[in-house]
């Protein structure tokens, strides 16, 4: 499958424009600032595509 433009969303919640994007073909980039959203959203992300995510580059630790 190809890639075609992406989608940018401010939060990543739910997963659920991650999920359309992956099923679309599409990239996606999302923010979201609390880690326990974060992982809710690359475990349903995984039980959902068998797809497992990947870390592409870490940000400065917060103090």
């Amino acid at each position: 499958m190809s890639v075609s433009y992406g989608h940018c969303t401010t939060r990543l919640a739910k997963a659920q424009d991650l999920i359309a994007c992956e099923r679309l073909g599409r990239r996606c980039r999302a923010v979201e600032i609390e880690p326990g959203y974060v992982a809710v959203a690359l475990e349903r992300f995984f039980l959902l595509t068998g797809v497992a995510p990947v870390l592409l580059e870490a940000g400065p630790a917060q103090a």
